[in-house]
């Protein structure tokens, strides 16, 4: 499979991110993040541009136990950082938001423990109300990951680009971060890359089939509206 301009040009600046995000934490902890991040980057590109996909076939047989290895992983950084003790307030936000809603108070009017109000719209909260209850929105995070590999999860066996696909958020520090800051904004945007997967297999002559992309299009937009480039680039 030759790999066309219209990837190399998104792969190159995931990569280029993800190595600025990288060296921004990894040099906290060690001096050599500079050779760890090099020989990551390596890696993704050494598999990216591998004509054969037979030398990663292995992983067929231990996707399972890396994703449960993975997810034990991300669940102890969780319970070794707490929220309170990070630097960011998407959870506190949430949980502002409906802490005002049961109390009887205007939701919009909620305070974050840094001072910010909400900024996303309704539907954002609402996909986060169970994890409000749990008292632990890390899980939201989580669900956001193995829902893209599962939307992969067919190309993770055939494809080079699937398998970089998967070792890349399995290694990647954005994806951990994402975890321990308890962040959603990936499983919103697995949601809308799911809603256009769905889309591309649908039959509009079929009322059905736009009666219900508009509704879950509507909601989808109702988490953050920013996606709505992301419709009008895949139309």
């Amino acid at each position: 499979m030759q790999l066309k301009t219209k990837f190399l040009i998104p792969l190159i600046i995931i990569l280029f991110i993800n190595a600025v995000f990288s060296l921004k934490y990894i040099s906290r902890y060690t001096h050599w993040a500079w050779l760890i991040i090099v020989l990551f980057t390596g890696c993704y590109i050494f598999i990216v541009f591998n004509k054969s996909s037979k030398r990663f076939s292995f992983l067929q047989n231990l996707f399972i136990p890396i994703v449960i290895l993975y997810t034990i992983a991300s669940l102890y950084l969780v319970h070794k950082i707490p929220m309170q003790s990070l630097n960011v307030d998407r959870w506190s936000v949430i949980t502002s938001f409906w802490d005002n809603y049961f109390y009887g108070k205007y939701v919009y009017n909620a305070i974050s423990h840094m001072g910010n109000r909400p900024g996303p719209m309704p539907f954002y909260f609402i996909l986060a109300l169970p994890f409000y209850f749990l008292k632990e929105f890390a899980y939201l995070s989580l669900i956001g990951i193995f829902l893209f590999i599962y939307l992969v999860y067919n190309s993770l066996k055939r494809e080079r680009i699937g398998i970089f696909i998967f070792i890349f958020i399995l290694s990647s520090p954005i994806f951990l971060w994402e975890t321990v800051c308890r962040s959603a904004i990936f499983l919103n945007a697995t949601l809308v890359l799911a809603l256009l997967l769905y889309l591309r297999q649908s039959d509009f002559k079929n009322i059905k089939s736009v009666v219900l992309a508009g509704f879950f299009a509507g909601l989808l937009l109702s988490t953050r509206n920013v996606f709505a480039l992301t419709f009008i680039l895949a139309a």
